[in-house]
């Protein structure tokens, strides 16, 4: 008989479940159908849906692999008051893998209840306005006669699809898409998009938490003054039931490297699409990628793509059309490959597209989703929840191009971006597999390059690589996004200020170490001997400008990348497809097709592997280096507001000179400057240099007065800049919203946590009117004042 009181005390991991319904809301219910087990009603009753309540699922169901968290027991899905959409949890501390925990999660909200009990008994229950009893529904599903054995025997091929048929059917989803976005965007809004969406949607709710923590162990740090640590060897891996000591051994499964990224000396990387562009103009960027030569292609849905109107949708519109080689795209590509080849016969002296087909697949495509700390700005689950820009981007790329990808032999790659610990790894780790299980993937089939951009990464390397499992296959190593992560978690110690950007290259202090473990962390092997891939970091430089200019970046670049291969990199990235052809030779020249399994000494974790990671070196800090820090910094932001996530920039000292380059900037270098600023100011930090324009000594400190002074001055010059550089309709419009959350940002109190935030939140503002100078005002504050009860404001306010 069904026990409904049989609720396993919660795990550690959760402390944040919610309480069950009390038992006089459910007892009436329960009441009226006396029959239980063979069946359970519940009505759509408006008390009901006004309280919480509880479903229980027995469901024996063994791991898929052994880095999985065996999940009999009860399953328990609850409504809150606060919102329309469940959330599951399991007593077994970890959220089912299946593709219809969310289907039945959503089923519930429209009156669909189904109970599953042993293994292969299922017992189900339709009970909706329009659809009376499990027969007539299941025979509108056209289940029919394969689902009418609800007795033991029934075999699972036969009733699992019956069920979610029926449930889709039937149910709406448990969320909320802007009207006007579903409307324009149908061909990626697709309908199995958006079911593999609602299969992910209960994961959200450990993600907000994972959030939650995160600002919690800064706030932490910050009040404690306590640095980074490494893991204890004896504890777990939070969402797995992995041992820190056997992750950091090699003593879990991990994945072998498939065939089309065995050798990837060059990967690209950019968006797929264009700000406020038709859609063949967006194709252009896609085709650029797929003929450039690159071994990879890393299509950009966060750092580098902007999110003004449907900038995200549009690029997995142009992913789509480009994977399936629609006939559009096709002609973008042939009209491109002409264009191509009258460069590079200039430039190189021979063409670089010969065979049009036989060029598109020879890249391989990889897609980046947005971090776990984004909203996304077109899904939500009610006016209050954001909904994880991750899952957004997992369930649009993967339901509209697996079966494209896997028909013609490719693998499906993307790259987790901003993780900081094994334990949000493993939650990427559910929704891979969920999204596989999905849609009827083998296990890892879905393949994952975790970008280690965070400080407390680093300290979790192995760890995030066991938490991945089989579909982990390297990692990368960025300069940027690092540098940002290492200053945030120092934020609180006065002796930590870094030095000019340009002095933090691959080889300064902190940075040194970090590539050191990264290397040895994927020449580890796992228990089957298999290595991992390290991918390198970005070379920033596009050659474009005076001849001398284009010279001598082409030769810091080459240097970088002969660096790089020689410290073990199976490759590296690039920001421009000309780059493509200046660097991938470095890697011809060595003829491996990677470097998996280098031999290095294996990672020890003491007091000496842990200062490493911070350790500072010399390196100036002036008042030319604090103009350009100011400078790119706001003219990111007005880039940003305008849809161009990646931009050329140079500062506005540089204006008309050709041979200082524009560098490929996004959201990373931006933040960079702001978060040193943030430094010099709050810590007082002594300049290295006198400065005869604005009167500064050397050993003179890095003041207020002089952070405004510096300000208003390189406002000025980007105001007067010609539109080349600064398109002329932002400078009343959205330059100045930048220069504000500038300002903002550097003189708090409190370091914030991500600059995105504030662009992100005064999307669509406009200093050309007083209402929209004033909402970016009240915006910005409200934002930097929830900080100090460890919120973010993260939601689309204009949705």
């Amino acid at each position: 008989m069904l026990n409904l009181t049989r609720v396993q005390t919660p795990t550690p991991m959760q402390n944040q479940m919610p309480n069950p319904m009390p038992n006089q809301i459910l007892r009436p219910y329960l009441h009226r159908n006396r029959d239980l087990p063979r069946r359970l009603i519940l009505n759509q009753h408006r008390r009901l849906i006004r309280h919480q309540y509880l479903i229980l699922i027995r469901c024996q169901r063994q791991p898929r692999t052994q880095n999985q968290i065996p999940r009999p027991g009860w399953a328990r899905i609850r409504r809150s008051a606060l919102g329309p959409t469940p959330s599951t949890y399991l007593s077994s501390g970890r959220c089912s893998r299946s593709s219809w925990w969310g289907l039945l999660a959503a089923a519930h909200k429209s009156g669909c209840v189904f109970l599953l009990f042993g293994s292969l008994y299922c017992s189900v229950v339709l009970k909706t306005r329009a659809w009376d009893s499990r027969k007539s529904a299941m025979r509108w599903a056209g289940a029919r006669k394969t689902c009418v054995r609800t007795r033991y025997g029934a075999a699972r091929h036969d009733w699992i699809p019956c069920i979610r048929e029926a449930i889709v059917a039937v149910t709406q989803y448990s969320f909320e898409i802007r009207r006007t976005v579903e409307q324009a965007y149908s061909d990626v809004l697709t309908r199995p998009a958006k079911e593999l969406l609602q299969a992910l949607l209960p994961l959200d709710a450990r993600r907000q938490t994972l959030m939650q923590d995160r600002m919690a162990r800064r706030r932490a740090r910050a009040s404690d003054k306590q640095r980074i640590a490494f893991l204890p060897e004896d504890q777990t891996i939070g969402g797995t039931s992995i041992l820190v000591r056997d992750a950091r051994v090699g003593r879990f499964v991990g994945s072998e490297i498939p065939h089309d990224l065995q050798r990837q000396w060059i990967q690209g990387t950019g968006p797929a699409a264009r700000p406020g562009a038709p859609i063949e103009k967006s194709l252009r960027n896609v085709g650029y990628a797929l003929l450039s030569g690159a071994d990879g292609w890393m299509f950009d849905g966060e750092d580098a793509l902007g999110q003004v109107d449907g900038m995200s949708l549009d690029n997995q519109r142009s992913l789509k059309l480009a994977i399936g080689r629609d006939p559009m795209f096709l002609d973008v590509a042939t009209a491109l490959a002409t264009e191509m080849n009258q460069w590079s016969k200039a430039a190189l002296g021979c063409t670089v597209v010969g065979d049009v087909a036989a060029q598109l697949d020879f890249t391989t495509v990889i897609f980046r989703a947005r971090g776990l700390h984004l909203d996304d700005r077109h899904i939500r689950i009610d006016a209050r929840t954001g909904l994880g820009a991750s899952l957004v981007d997992t369930a649009l790329y993967v339901a509209n191009n697996q079966a494209n990808l896997k028909a013609r032999g490719a693998s499906l790659v993307m790259y987790l971006p901003k993780i900081q610990t094994a334990e949000e790894a493993a939650l990427w780790n559910d929704i891979l597999a969920t999204a596989e299980t999905h849609c009827g993937l083998a296990d890892g089939t879905i393949k994952a390059y975790v970008l280690i951009e965070q400080l407390e990464a680093a300290f979790q390397l192995m760890e995030i690589r066991a938490a991945l499992g089989t579909h982990f296959v390297g990692f990368n190593t960025g300069r940027w996004d690092y540098i940002n992560s290492v200053a945030d978690a120092m934020a609180w110690d006065p002796d930590f200020i870094n030095p000019e950007i340009e002095s933090i290259g691959m080889t300064y202090g902190y940075m040194r170490n970090y590539e050191d473990r990264v290397r040895r962390a994927v020449n580890t092997p796992d228990q089957n001997g298999n290595f991992a891939l390290w991918q390198g970091g970005m070379e920033p430089n596009i050659p474009v400008g005076s001849e001398q200019g284009v010279k001598n970046a082409m030769q810091r670049a080459v240097a970088g990348a002969e660096r790089e291969q020689a410290a073990g990199a199976s490759g590296k990235w690039v920001a421009h497809w000309k780059m493509v052809h200046m660097v991938r030779p470095v890697w011809e020249r060595a003829g491996e097709d990677n470097q998996l399994g280098r031999q290095f000494p294996r990672l020890s974790y003491d007091e000496a592997d842990r200062d490493g990671l911070t350790l500072l070196e010399g390196g100036p800090r002036t008042v030319a280096g604090a103009r350009r820090l100011l400078s790119v910094a706001m003219q990111y932001g007005n880039a940003f507001a305008q849809g161009f996530a990646a931009a050329a920039l140079k500062p506005a000292d540089s204006f008309g000179d050709d041979d200082v380059l524009y560098l490929m900037e996004d959201m990373a270098t931006g933040e960079i400057r702001l978060s040193i600023l943030w430094e010099w100011l709050h810590k007082a930090a002594e300049l290295t240099e006198a400065d005869e324009e604005t009167a500064v000594k050397a050993g003179d400190t890095f003041s207020e007065a002089l952070f405004r002074r510096l300000l208003v001055e390189e406002f000025e010059k980007l105001q007067a800049a010609q539109s080349r550089d600064v398109h002329d309709h932002s400078k009343a419009t959205t330059l100045p919203i930048a220069r504000d959350i500038a300002q903002r940002y550097v003189e708090h109190a409190d370091k914030p946590p991500w600059y995105i935030d504030l662009l992100n939140l005064t999307l669509g503002l406009s200093s050309a009117d007083q209402a929209g100078a004033g909402a970016a005002r009240d915006r910005i504050g409200q934002y930097l004042s929830g900080l100090a009860e460890n919120q973010r404001l993260t939601v689309n306010l204009d949705f």
